[in-house]
């Protein structure tokens, strides 16, 4: 049933696609942020986006969401594999909103540092 609906439909065109490889030198190895990680913070945020939610509901699909899991390919039952805090999610959409290398007047540092983007439904 999963797979007839968007979660495989996601999952099977769109998922890897994903720029993991663009974004992956943002994420410095003592940082801890395995690759696997980039691709469910990606693929969150494209949902987040789609679906129009804040950090905090984006965190609580990707936890508990069945559908999502099916989408993410997240097949481990693990807080790890199923969980992403709210902040990262910010962080990650303040990188990709904000202009990458080659413009000489962006101040991109090259790695996540903080949020200058909330979603937190808060007004």
């Amino acid at each position: 049933m999963l797979d007839q609906d968007w979660p495989g439909f996601f999952r099977q065109h769109i998922l890897e696609s994903l720029p993991v490889d663009k974004l992956a030198f943002c994420f410095p190895e003592k940082m801890g942020r395995p690759t696997k990680e980039l691709y469910t913070v990606l693929a969150a945020l494209a949902l987040q986006q789609y679906q129009d939610l804040t950090d905090q509901e984006t965190s609580k699909q990707l936890s508990f969401d069945i559908q999502w899991h099916y989408a993410l390919d997240l097949v481990e039952e693990s807080d790890d594999a199923k969980y992403v805090c709210p902040n990262t999610h910010g962080e990650v959409f303040s990188l990709l909103t904000r202009p990458l290398i080659g413009d000489p007047d962006s101040n991109y540092s090259g790695t996540v540092r903080s949020s200058s983007h909330d979603r937190t439904g808060a007004e």
